[in-house]
């Protein structure tokens, strides 16, 4: 669960762990429905790190609203998913949104718009891949 103020921009970050390639796709939902990248506020790009067995996907949004507030989930072609849920907030900045937090392997920066990281594990990617050829 995450707060960020009005008008801030917002980066949602999803790793996707122990995938030998890039995921077929990345889908990104807000409150059950799929969100498209419509190259206006909201912007989806995935791609390997240089680490090669780590894949990384960021939905961006510029200038979020009331309307952005709701439960954001990440879901590769490899399967499982990552969740948080985003609270927009108007007016003066609570104390806690001028301080980095870590929490449960999740980071968040908030200062400077919010990121957040999702960590999602691919093992089963493996078998999908391996298995293919049989």
């Amino acid at each position: 669960e995450k707060h960020v103020m009005a008008g801030s921009p917002v980066e949602l970050k999803c790793y996707i762990k122990n995938c030998l390639k890039q995921p077929t796709y990345v889908f990104w939902y807000m409150s059950g429905s799929r969100l498209l990248d419509s190259g206006g506020r909201v912007k989806v790009r995935t791609s390997m790190l240089t680490t090669g067995v780590t894949a990384l996907s960021v939905l961006s949004i510029d200038k979020v609203d009331q309307s952005d507030r709701g439960n954001y989930t990440c879901k590769p072609a490899s399967g499982g998913e990552a969740s948080i849920s985003l609270h927009v907030l108007e007016g003066e900045k609570p104390a806690g949104l001028h301080h980095d937090q870590t929490s449960d392997g999740n980071q968040f920066t908030t200062h400077l718009g919010l990121k957040a990281i999702l960590v999602l594990s691919a093992h089963n990617y493996f078998l999908k891949e391996i298995y293919k050829g049989f």
